[in-house]
C-alpha cells in the first residue's frame, strides 16, 4: 500500500474515531463506533503504542503531534508522557462520548 493511500485511510480512520459518536444517534452505528474506538485502543497497547498504519511512515505519537501542529499545539516529540496521554485521550474521550450516548438511548 502506497503512502497517499494509507495517509487517506489514516485521516479517515482519525475523522471516523474523533467525530463518529455526532454523526447518528442510532445505537447499531454508536456500538459499532465504540468497540471500534475500543478495539484501537487494544491494537495500541499490543503493538508497542503504534498503529500499522503508522509504523511506515511515523515515529510513535508523531502522527497525532503533526495533526495538532497543524491547528497551532506544538507539543516536543520528547516529551513521550504528555504525548502518549494526547493520542490515548483522543481515541478515549470520544469513546466515552459513544458510551454515554448509548446509556442515555438505552442501547445497552
Amino acid at each position: 500500500m502506497n503512502k497517499q493511500i494509507r495517509s487517506l485511510l489514516h485521516y479517515t480512520i482519525t475523522f471516523y474515531v474523533l467525530f463518529g459518536t455526532f454523526l447518528s444517534n442510532d445505537c447499531t452505528y454508536l456500538q459499532y463506533h465504540f468497540y471500534f474506538c475500543a478495539l484501537i485502543i487494544f491494537h495500541w497497547l499490543t503493538n508497542d503504542n503504534r498503529c500499522f498504519l503508522s509504523v511506515y511512515d511515523h515515529e510513535p505519537n508523531e502522527y497525532t503531534l503533526s495533526i495538532l501542529s497543524k491547528i497551532g499545539i506544538n507539543i516536543p516529540k520528547e516529551n513521550v508522557l504528555l504525548s502518549t496521554i494526547i493520542v490515548y485521550s483522543s481515541v478515549i474521550i470520544p469513546m466515552s462520548i459513544t458510551y454515554v450516548k448509548l446509556r442515555k438511548l438505552n442501547c445497552l
